[in-house]
């Protein structure tokens, strides 16, 4: 049975890496009764929790588990409809989808050393030039609203890098909750690659990450950066998959 998640119930503990993590922290950010954020529950007979379903304005993310009825999960989707599906790649095969991407699930575990750093408001309209260029259909007031709140509401931690008034590289941990992270947004400008500035970024946000007690994971695009993040300690630990309309 799936159920919506009304305003007076708490979410429900279930853990599925980084689906979970994310999950908790857009549920952290939002709350149960904003219009463009929902969270449903599926229950066995037992009422034991099998699957959380979010949909963050039609871009779903699925938390899942071996005992999860994916023919009911299914027929959802179709009603509720969707943009997106994010979920663990080893439940894929459940559901029809024609076209499908997947990347890698990287888990810090080399513990690093403790750093000074103090998470502080970034430049938005100057990270999100430099990270997203070359996408126009990406809205920078949709995307401040939603970062700077969740950023206001530590479900968020930026990082950024500045010279001479220019940001030139940042690293962001895209979700956070009392127990987990999720990094992302890292990216540096080309003209300032190579001198060890992304790794400084990642491993000191990291490192504050780490003094809070919260595992840290990343999802990586495949053939991509795993170098990159293995020097800093990062080893993977599954696969993600996500299909677009």
């Amino acid at each position: 049975m799936i159920k919506l998640l009304n305003e007076n119930a708490p979410f429900p503990f279930f853990e599925d890496g980084v689906f979970s993590i994310r999950q908790r922290a857009f549920f952290d950010s939002y709350g149960a009764s904003a219009k463009f954020f929902s969270t449903w529950v599926q229950t066995d007979e037992e009422n034991g929790t099998t699957a959380v379903i979010t949909s963050l304005s039609g871009d779903i993310t699925l938390s899942l588990c071996d005992r999860a009825d994916f023919e009911e999960i299914n027929e959802f989707l179709g009603v509720i409809g969707f943009s997106s599906i994010f979920l663990n790649n080893s439940y894929a095969s459940f559901f029809p989808f024609e076209q499908i991407e997947t990347g890698s699930i990287m888990e810090l575990k080399k513990t690093l050393p403790e750093c000074d750093f103090s998470p502080c408001e970034p430049d938005y309209k100057a990270v999100f030039d430099l990270l997203f260029e070359n996408e126009k259909e990406v809205s920078f007031s949709d995307w401040f609203t939603d970062i700077s709140l969740r950023i206001r509401r530590d479900t968020a931690v930026p990082d950024v890098f500045v010279i001479d008034c220019e940001t030139v590289a940042c690293a962001f941990c895209q979700a956070k909750t009392k127990t987990g992270a999720l990094i992302g947004f890292v990216k540096t400008d080309k003209k300032y690659r190579k001198k060890g500035i992304g790794t400084l970024l990642v491993t000191r946000l990291c490192s504050f990450l780490q003094q809070n007690g919260l595992k840290i994971y990343l999802c990586r695009e495949k053939n991509k950066n795993k170098e990159f993040y293995s020097r800093i300690g990062f080893e993977d630990c599954g696969e993600w998959a996500s299909v677009k309309k």
